[in-house]
């Protein structure tokens, strides 16, 4: 879900909602954001189940194993090194 795709809640509604709202439209809106971030991070986690593809949980990864990491690493050589 992208931050546009809020208008698709919009069909969701009963007859008799007038969809051209402010307050309607704005509490879509809203909605529309936290679904959005939702998925962002429920695929943020999906990524972290392995570290071939993590970012979000890299550092769950690295404590886990006990790396250090300095600071310039990159997240590719980070997870070369696990």
């Amino acid at each position: 879900m992208t931050r546009n795709d809020w208008r698709e809640l919009l069909y969701l509604l009963p007859d008799g909602y007038a969809r051209d709202g402010k307050r309607l439209n704005a509490e879509l809106q809203a909605e529309g954001n936290m679904l959005a971030s939702v998925e962002r991070s429920a695929q943020d986690v999906l990524n972290g189940v392995t570290p071939f593809t993590a970012v979000a949980l890299l550092s769950y990864w690295e404590r886990v194993l006990g790396l250090s990491v300095s600071n310039g690493m990159t997240i590719q050589a980070r997870r070369q090194q696990i």
